[in-house]
Formats: structure tokens, sequence, C-alpha cells
């Protein structure tokens, strides 16, 4: 791939971690978030895991630049040529049909599962399922010429989308589940006073805030109220911990 096309493709890539990251957090709550966030609150949520992913690469390619020998064969890629035995040929002979029933596989356990974490269990099948046609274009050849360092960077390009998505859920059913959490202790809003309650006093929690419209949810009955921060509106905290 060329740089100008790493320039065009890295900003939308970077957009749909951020929207993925939203999205999964917001519809559990059954808000739409890009009715309450722009563009650049989209991708200024993707920072943090973009940057990680690129921490965690940028070490890979330190490792492998200092660690890894070269490839003493060269060839545009640093890689040798790879002897397949047996059973690579049985899978490459059959690879249509493993990459059918993996792809099932993934359906299958997004539709189906009913573990709370089925959605990490599905990025890393995605990760797989994308590292083989990413790995095949040469992304990312071009600047890491070792081949371990730029198998993690494919793998982490290929899963870090629905892993994002992932992490967004998990955070929100933190929430839902009154596992870690915010909770409204005191507020000078009246729509917030009239549901604390001081017998109950983590009822009220806070699910997030996108610009100047705060969003909280009570429980058990669940019901979300949406508040806009202005005209010296305010409001005391705590943190799920002190419910215990």
């Amino acid at each position: 791939m060329s740089f100008r096309a790493y320039v065009y493709l890295g900003p939308i890539y970077t957009f749909s971690i951020g929207l993925l990251y939203v999205w999964g957090y917001w519809s559990p709550f059954g808000i739409n978030p890009l009715e309450y966030m722009g563009i650049e609150q989209v991708v200024a949520t993707a920072i943090i895991p973009v940057v990680a992913a690129a921490v965690i690469v940028g070490f890979g390619a330190i490792v492998g630049e200092f660690v890894v020998p070269a490839d003493p064969a060269g060839g545009s890629q640093g890689t040798k040529a790879i002897q397949r035995g047996k059973v690579g040929e049985y899978l490459y002979r059959h690879l249509r049909d493993i990459a059918f029933l993996w792809f099932a596989a993934i359906f299958v356990v997004a539709e189906w599962s009913p573990s709370p974490y089925k959605w990490f269990s599905v990025a890393s099948m995605v990760g797989v399922a994308g590292y083989v046609p990413l790995k095949r274009s040469g992304l990312f050849s071009d600047f890491l010429k070792h081949e371990s360092a730029r198998s993690v960077a494919v793998f982490l390009t290929a899963v870090l989308p629905v892993w994002s998505y992932a992490t967004g859920l998990e955070n929100a059913n933190k929430v839902k589940d009154g596992k870690s959490f915010e909770y409204v202790i005191s507020s000078n809003i009246q729509s917030l006073n009239a549901q604390l309650d001081s017998a109950k006093p983590c009822k009220l929690r806070v699910v997030g805030r996108m610009g100047s419209t705060l969003f909280t949810m009570s429980f058990p009955d669940a019901r979300l109220t949406v508040v806009e921060l202005s005209g010296g509106a305010s409001l005391t905290t705590g943190s799920s911990t002190q419910c215990n």
C-alpha cells in the first residue's frame, strides 16, 4: 500500500473504531449517540484504543528490529518460503470450506452465545479471519520489515474495531449490572432530585455525558433521564465502591 492510501484510510479506520465503541456503550441504554456527538467527539473516543494499539505495535517493531535477525534471503517482505506439510496442503485445498465454517461459527457465537463476553470472542475470531487477506495485501510491509512485528500489527488492525465495540458493551453492562458506576449523591437539578432516595443512595446511576447533555438511569426500574447541564446546574457523584 502507498503512503497516500494510509493517509486516506487511517482517519476512516479511526472513526470506525470510535463509532463502534460509542455504539457499543450507548446502545444498551436505548440511546443513539450520533444524536448528541459530532465526528470530532467520536474520533476523540477512539484515541485511547488506537494509541494503546500503536504502543503495542511500536514495541513489537522495536523488539523485532533489535532482537529478531533479518532474513538473509531478503525479499520484499523479508520472509522465507515455507514448505507446506500434508496438513497445510489439506487446509489450503479446503480453504473456502473452512472460511465458510469459520464465519458460520462467528455468526453462531454473536447471535446465540449466552456469555457476557461473547463479543470479545467474536472480535478474536474476526481478527483471525481478517488476518490472512490483510497480511497477503502487504499491509504495513513498507515500514515493518520483520515478519513477527508486522503480524502483530496486522492482527491488531483486524481485531481492534470489533474489540472496541465489545469494550463499550462491557462498560455499559458494568453500569447496568452494578459492577462499576458513578451515582448521583446530590444535585440542584429538580428532575434528578426527585429521583434521589435516602434509603437507596446508589439508585440513580450516571450513564455518561455527551457535550452538555447528562444521562442518568435509576435502578431497578431502568428509568432514563436526560438533562441539559446549563445555567449553573451541578451535581455531586460517588463511586460504586462506596455502595458495597
